[in-house]
């Protein structure tokens, strides 16, 4: 696996994208930023296509593109020339964007995001075998399930194996409460620019129902102005359905509305494996931005019970029943429905325990009638 870019996942280099007035000539200027991430000016420049070589037109003389407008013609676009999606983490976490890590309780996911904020803010290369294209190398963490004194005990363990250069030591900063949480995040980075904020966890700053998509989905956009406003990557950590661990992987099993998986652009699940208790599986269960082959595969890790640390073993490729609900895994889910039915829950109840939309409970429940569930149990 070629490690300067594995998987074949596209980074790309952010330029400043400038455009001939009498579309003569379109020029590429490139920034001479490291490690493929977005100019400070956040503008870039065209590949070049020379449409009348004896007119001359040098980039000082061209109008820039303002990346952070909200309005752009088909001409601007085009002249950008965006041909490859650029990831902060390749292949795990795309750039200026939302994305999530799950699992369930106990599985590493803390242990995970700090140590992937300890790669970042030291300057690491990698992170889990996979090219790291920061450019600040500053993260910020929000952390409501845990204070300080467990977040230090955790990072006191893993940079042992993660040396801290004495520069870096205020490059990753901890906010441990919830309490006016947008506001607070906006401030720290207009101070501090990041390349990564984490959440830890999702339901603790959506005080909501997390089963109303519509409200879901507004959650998000306040995170979605401050990825535009600021060019950082936010990563929120949440949990699968209580009852939904152990079943195949698939994104139906994230806890709350369908909303909070559609919203973002990537999810990866940390799993346990089967071969090992010391053996983790990373797997990517949505990607907008990476192949299915890449989502046929997940990252086996190896973990450190002394150091806190997950190492790279291998890539696997994984069975198309992991990511793609089983009738087995449906059938599980209808029985559990029509269970909750019997005791009397209500809809909205039963989706608050299983994570299943009332609409897919109705569907679940007319696909496999209770009646029929006998047949299965004999077999």
């Amino acid at each position: 696996m070629n490690n300067d870019n594995p998987g074949g996942i596209p980074t790309v280099s952010h330029v400043t994208c400038k455009i001939d007035p009498n579309e003569t000539k379109n020029v590429v200027e490139e920034s001479n930023l490291e490690n493929n991430v977005a100019g400070a000016d956040n503008t870039i420049v065209t590949n070049a296509t020379q449409h009348h070589p004896s007119n001359e037109i040098t980039s000082t003389n061209l109008p820039e593109i303002d990346l952070n407008k909200d309005i752009f013609t088909l001409k601007e676009v085009l002249a950008c020339n965006f041909n490859e999606i650029p990831f902060l983490i390749n292949g795990l976490i795309p750039a200026e964007c939302l994305s999530l890590i799950v699992g369930e309780s106990d599985i590493g996911k803390s242990t995970l995001h700090t140590q992937l904020a300890l790669s970042i803010v030291s300057g690491e290369k990698e992170f889990l075998g996979r090219k790291i294209n920061a450019k600040h190398k500053h993260v910020l963490i929000i952390s409501t399930e845990e204070g300080i004194v467990a977040i230090g005990n955790r990072i006191q363990k893993q940079i042992a194996k993660i040396p801290l250069a004495p520069e870096s030591g205020d490059n990753l900063i901890i906010l441990t409460s919830s309490s006016n949480i947008v506001h607070r995040i906006k401030s720290i980075l207009h101070k501090t620019p990041v390349d990564l904020v984490i959440v830890d966890a999702f339901s603790d700053v959506f005080q909501l129902d997390m089963n109303i998509s519509n409200k879901v989905r507004t959650f998000f956009n306040a995170y979605s102005e401050i990825i535009r406003d600021f060019k950082c990557s936010i990563v929120f950590i949440h949990h699968i359905g209580k009852s939904r661990e152990g079943l195949p992987l698939h994104k139906n099993q994230v806890l709350g509305s369908v909303g909070i998986v559609d919203k973002v652009r990537q999810v990866l699940w940390i799993s346990r494996s089967k071969k090992s208790s010391n053996e983790r599986q990373l797997t990517t269960i949505k990607g907008n931005y990476v192949s299915d082959e890449e989502k046929n595969k997940s990252l086996i890790l190896g973990f450190d019970t002394e150091s806190r640390i997950f190492e790279f073993i291998e890539e696997k490729g994984i069975k198309n029943s992991n990511i793609t609900p089983s009738d087995d895994m449906n059938k599980e889910l209808a029985e559990e429905i029509h269970k909750l039915k019997k005791e009397g829950k209500s809809r909205k109840e039963i989706e608050e325990i299983t994570g299943v939309e009332r609409t897919t409970q109705w569907r679940l429940q007319k696909r496999f009638p209770e009646e029929e569930y006998d047949k299965y149990k004999d077999l």
